[in-house]
């Protein structure tokens, strides 16, 4: 079974546009995995008492159901160089923990990231945040 996640801003212990972030978690468990129950991050996810102030990741992992959530300090990924990849074949409309294909356009590029072009359109790049 194929595993998603979602990863989410917190700031200063408050959840950034959990919104969109609930209807992209849904839309995929119904499109993947057919499930029709709404699942609300805000319900699952709470934020630990220990969190300071500052920024965090909230890193959802979920199938039908949330399997595991996890806070970690946000750090910035320096980027001073980028390149362009164009393939075409990439499929990458979920967010599925298994990356192998993009990671594959990374073999041999020495730069920080890519912006990967999919039918002339920049469609994703190769970080996780």
């Amino acid at each position: 079974m194929s595993r998603l996640f979602e990863t989410i801003r917190v700031v200063n212990r408050a959840f950034q546009h959990v919104e969109y972030h609930n209807a992209r978690l849904n839309l995929s468990r119904k499109a993947i995995f057919g499930c029709t129950n709404a699942l609300n991050v805000r319900d699952v996810a709470a934020i630990p008492s220990e969190l300071g102030t500052g920024t965090y990741k909230c890193r959802v992992v979920y199938t039908t159901h949330i399997e595991q959530i996890e806070f970690l300090p946000y750090r910035q990924k320096a980027i001073r160089s980028l390149k362009l990849v164009e393939c075409d074949s990439v499929e990458y409309g979920h967010k599925f923990i298994n990356r192998a294909r993009i990671d594959r356009l990374l073999d041999g590029i020495v730069t920080d990231d890519i912006l990967i072009i999919k039918h002339g359109f920049i469609t994703d790049t190769s970080v996780v945040l």
